[in-house]
């Protein structure tokens, strides 16, 4: 994890970086196939939904997650049930939130918000917490080390 501000902000990049490029390229490989067209449409949406993820997380669902997770969480439970609730609190809220923000960004039917958090949340938890978080947490410290 991080102990300081500034690996907190690092930290949060990265995640977010991977978790919105992945769910980015499934959601557009669903829509449009894989092709040379689909890798142009996901990099064009990455920098400003990494933009806006990053800042739902870092200043609004993280806050919101972690005063969530010490309500549900004891102080003696295990740093593992911590993490565990930490990841599924972060992936409710941000599935709920950038799912409403790709209906936005492609004027979508909000009749299909709902399929759409479904579509996307057990994608999302499973990336969370067996690919990316895993990832991050190993590659963090030699990241924090340079810092």
């Amino acid at each position: 994890m991080y102990s300081n501000k500034k690996e907190k902000v690092v930290f949060t990049l990265i995640m977010c970086s991977l978790m919105i490029l992945c769910m980015s390229s499934y959601n557009i490989f669903l829509e449009n196939g894989i092709g040379a067209n689909s890798f142009i449409i996901i990099l064009k949406a990455f920098v400003p939904f990494l933009f806006i993820g990053f800042l739902l997380d870092f200043f609004i669902v993280g806050k919101i997650a972690a005063r969530l997770q010490s309500f549900l969480v004891s102080e003696d439970a295990s740093k593992f049930k911590k993490i565990i609730m930490m990841q599924l609190l972060m992936v409710t809220f941000m599935c709920v939130l950038m799912s409403a923000l790709s209906l936005i960004v492609n004027q979508g039917e909000w009749s299909h918000l709902g399929v759409l958090i479904l579509r996307n949340y057990f994608v999302a938890l499973f990336l969370q917490i067996f690919i990316v978080s895993p990832f991050v947490r190993l590659i963090s410290p030699r990241i924090f080390a340079l810092l």
